[in-house]
């Protein structure tokens, strides 16, 4: 009888195994046939996003997964690339391996090669992005990269946003997030025409979670000039709105003037103090104008000629303009730092100046448009719990 156990156990065992190498074999095949032309494609792309109360704090982190199937001998996928804010995020955990079957044995190749450098954009001068760059052992048809890691992010101001689709044929996309009844949050689906996008919610324990998924998504080619991505892929915003520590709300983005008042916060205490240099500079320039029109036009080309852009956008500074007299002295800044200087040297002139909010057209949409308290109520127009 015992052998008899032994015996079944182990057929089982080799059944499921057998099954599993047979499986894994055949997703190469499955894949390759269904894309002929593709050096590979992402089998499944998810994010969960955690957003948790602690200390009267809100404590955010985000999970990330990605499973990548290699159909042809290419190294352009042995590397892959983690970008993140060295001030407003923390990357944790990484666990990136490769997956082979060799013969009938499942094999897995853990990276050691991980290096973390800065980041260098075109146009700026430096700033605090930084890149995980993830070498991937061996590389080989069939095999799969898989990487997960964690994101913890420290400002509730910078959620972000998740893309369904992705530079190969993507076959599972999901994106989650978790909230407790204290935090109430907010989103707005884009470039979802064909309604591919599926929303379900569920509770888990003492939180809801809010979830995304599509299949099937093809991939997006870029070109150059065109607009970024946002213009035309399916994507989700989500931010939060607000949430209770003891008792009382606390407004995060909430609408467009939440939005303001955080950046009006920013900027409360640039330029309070008047710097006895730039005075000296701004009444020698402006010492036999006659009119407004005149002195604001000597400011305005004094700055043109002579603060030189430069981007220098590390940590808050790519939020929150440098004083003037420090422009002055620097003889550089970029267009927040010029903006911080003109409208100082115009105050200092008797001209009424001050610092103004704009948007930028590399962005598909308004900050109306994002803030939903402004637009017609969709938000949780699903079933809510």
């Amino acid at each position: 009888m015992f052998l008899r156990i032994v015996f079944f156990c182990f057929y089982c065992f080799f059944f499921v195994f057998s099954q599993f190498v047979f499986a894994q074999k055949n997703i190469y095949e499955k894949f390759k046939q269904k894309y002929p032309q593709e050096s590979a494609i992402m089998l499944d792309k998810k994010e969960r996003i955690l957003i948790e109360i602690n200390d009267g704090k809100l404590k955010i982190s985000n999970s990330h997964y990605v499973d990548k199937l290699l159909l042809s001998e290419s190294q352009n996928y042995a590397d892959e690339y983690i970008h993140f804010s060295n001030t407003f995020s923390e990357i944790q955990d990484i666990d990136a391996c490769i997956l082979t079957i060799d013969g009938k044995k499942y094999k897995k190749m853990p990276v050691t090669n991980i290096e973390t450098k800065s980041e260098f954009q075109a146009g700026i001068f430096y700033d605090d992005t930084k890149i995980k760059h993830i070498i991937y052992p061996k590389v080989e048809i069939g095999s799969r990269a898989v990487i997960s890691y964690n994101e913890i992010i420290n400002d509730p101001h910078f959620l972000g946003a998740f893309y369904f689709s992705s530079y190969m044929p993507l076959e599972n996309s999901e994106f989650s997030v978790s909230v407790p009844a204290e935090v109430k949050i907010n989103y707005k689906v884009f470039h979802d025409q064909h309604k591919k996008i599926r929303f379900s919610q569920k509770k888990e324990g003492k939180n809801v979670v809010y979830t995304w998924k599509a299949e099937n998504m093809e991939k997006y080619n870029f070109e150059d000039d065109a607009p970024s991505i946002s213009h035309y892929v399916p994507h989700i915003v989500i931010y939060i709105d607000e949430y209770l520590k003891e008792g009382k709300t606390q407004k995060v983005l909430s609408n467009v003037h939440e939005l303001f008042s955080w950046y009006q916060f920013l900027v409360k205490d640039i330029n309070k103090n008047i710097d006895g240099n730039l005075k000296i500079l701004v009444d020698s320039l402006v010492l036999n104008a006659k009119t407004d029109q005149e002195r604001t036009q000597k400011i305005f080309y004094w700055v043109q000629d002579h603060i030189k852009y430069v981007a220098f956008e590390d940590g808050m500074s790519g939020f929150v303009p440098t004083e003037a007299a420090k422009v002055c002295s620097r003889r550089y800044g970029d267009c927040k730092d010029m903006a911080s200087i003109t409208t100082q040297m115009l105050n200092m002139a008797g001209i009424p100046a001050s610092l103004t909010w704009i948007g930028s057209r590399a962005l598909p949409y308004s900050y109306s448009s994002l803030c939903l308290w402004e637009c017609p109520r969709v938000l949780f127009k699903e079933k809510r719990l």
